[in-house]
């Protein structure tokens, strides 16, 4: 990789992108995504707006329209899909696995995406907004307790000053209380 066209979110992760500008409103975007604000989006757009190659926003543009839920996302998130495996050999292993969970949850393949998301988080556990889909994808799959051990082996990486720590704990927490130990989702 060459070091130009390197840059590290909040948590010190490396992206693919020469832009300043696209890196920090991809920090934003994490962080608007995780307290579901309304303008997720325009900083995502901002973010492409900077650097329209950048693989890693590009995907998480498409990991935001399917959380939508809706079918009609399907096509455009498949032409997402496309342009990000384009560009796949020059990414760091963190994001080729983004790029290739996106396809198989596009699919409706959760079965597969989430293990490839579990891989990223194994090699990452602060990888913030990958920890969130999985959290959403085990949630939506019915896996609480495998959704609890996750976040619970991700937070092994982590430190209390780490951005977004917060949000850490509160999928764990959230993981407990779908798991029935209440008293263990008041701790965190």
């Amino acid at each position: 990789f060459r070091s130009e066209n390197m840059r590290k979110d909040a948590r010190g992760l490396a992206m693919t992108t020469s832009s300043d500008a696209a890196a920090t409103s991809f920090d934003t975007a994490v962080h608007r995504s995780l307290e579901f604000r309304l303008d997720t989006m325009d900083h995502v757009n901002a973010m492409l707006e900077a650097d329209s190659d950048f693989v890693l926003g590009n995907a998480m543009k498409g990991f935001l329209m399917l959380g939508m839920q809706s079918q009609a996302v399907t096509e455009p998130v498949l032409a997402i899909c496309d342009f990000c495996e384009s560009r796949a050999d020059s990414l760091t292993d963190r994001e080729k696995g983004w790029v290739a969970a996106l396809r198989p949850l596009a699919m409706n393949n959760k079965k597969k995406a989430l293990a490839i998301m579990d891989q990223i988080l194994v090699e990452d556990p602060n990888d913030l907004f990958m920890l969130r889909q999985q959290h959403h994808g085990l949630f939506w799959s019915g896996k609480s307790m495998t959704m609890r051990d996750a976040v619970a082996r991700a937070l092994t990486g982590w430190s209390r000053d780490m951005p977004g720590y917060g949000f850490a704990l509160g999928m764990q927490a959230f993981g407990y209380e779908e798991s029935n130990q209440y008293q263990e989702a008041e701790r965190y």
